[in-house]
């Protein structure tokens, strides 16, 4: 993960660098370089009005005695030019965008109460259930640790089965590299999506030898100890909350054969952040950067859609008795 230096930037491009309020130097230079930037990466760098935003920010400011006092100019920034998947995390609180509010339902709540942590299971004796939770992982030792975890689990499972059902209901996000890597011999090899900027470039994330890759750069070391014959038949179950990273791993398998998607539109939060920016030990900002696109190309702009819409019936405690997981194997039982 690339770990921008910590030295406020002032891109005379972008913004004028002199003093437009009675801050202090430092405190002006933070706003400054938060400002800066989201000009220089944000996925909205092209519609917001920047001299706007930049007079705006500088009324809120203007009484402001500490770096504390900046944030609900920072809050405003981000609002103002629609990130609301980015932000900046101050002292572990984030100040940016109000998150979308969503009325979650009982069944979702109820299931994320039980934890989440990987589950795999055998269905009426020749289905794979594999059940995959947010990751948090930073580093591409973490990564690969999880992603190992993953795929050792779906290697248990590899014993004549004739369908799997991966299940993103409660999947919020993390690290999406883990996720498909560990999938990664149910995915299959090659381009899975793409990140695609305001200019319209791409960056392939694509899994090599079940390795998980975003460009250049290779997220994962995985031992691959099992391959799946063929293509295998995959159902794929997707809620209101599967968001962010999880919402990439459903894109991942947009486009593959053999895939249905069962349960509702995702929750939105399907832009992809980039690498985090330090403004100093205890600030690091998050820029929404770019646009998501499947393996044919198709870019997702507010959610992921199912094939086969169903709202109700999630029971996470009682597989047999959840709605979802029955429609997705009587689909894996009647499809060749």
């Amino acid at each position: 993960m690339k770990i921008t230096a910590t030295i406020p930037l002032c891109f005379a491009v972008f913004i004028s660098c002199a003093q437009t309020t009675n801050l202090p130097d430092s405190l002006q230079s933070y706003i400054d370089t938060v400002i800066s930037v989201l000009q220089k990466k944000s996925l909205y760098r092209k519609e917001a009005n920047w001299p706007v935003v930049r007079d705006s920010t500088n009324q809120i400011i203007s009484n402001a005695k500490n770096i504390h006092e900046l944030m609900p100019a920072v809050s405003y920034i981000f609002t103002a030019i629609g990130d609301y998947h980015g932000g900046l995390f101050y002292k572990d609180k984030r100040y940016g965008m109000k998150n979308k509010h969503v009325d979650v339902r009982l069944e979702l709540t109820e299931g994320m109460k039980a934890g989440a942590k990987v589950r795999t299971e055998i269905l009426n004796s020749k289905y794979a259930y594999v059940f995959i939770p947010p990751i948090r992982a930073l580093t591409v030792a973490e990564t690969t640790k999880y992603a190992q975890q993953i795929q050792d689990s779906v290697c248990k499972l590899n014993q004549e089965i004739d369908g799997w059902i991966i299940d993103l209901r409660l999947n919020l996000g993390g690290n999406m590299y883990a996720m498909i890597a560990g999938l990664g011999n149910i995915l299959g090899d090659g381009s899975l999506g793409a990140f695609v900027d305001p200019d319209g470039k791409k960056t392939i994330w694509f899994l090599k030898d079940g390795d998980a890759y975003e460009g250049g750069k290779r997220w994962t070391h995985i031992e691959r100890k099992c391959k799946l014959a063929g293509t295998p038949k995959v159902a794929v179950l997707i809620s209101q909350i599967t968001a962010s990273s999880g919402e990439a791993l459903a894109i991942s398998f947009k486009g593959r054969p053999s895939t249905k998607f069962f349960g509702e539109s995702t929750s939105g939060y399907i832009s992809a952040n980039d690498d985090p920016y330090f403004i100093d030990n205890n600030s690091m900002l998050l820029v929404a950067s770019a646009n998501m696109a499947d393996r044919n190309h198709n870019l997702y702009l507010e959610s992921v859609q199912p094939d086969l819409i169903m709202v109700e019936g999630d029971n996470f405690t009682d597989l047999k008795n959840d709605l979802k997981i029955r429609a997705a194997l009587e689909w894996l039982k009647l499809t060749k």
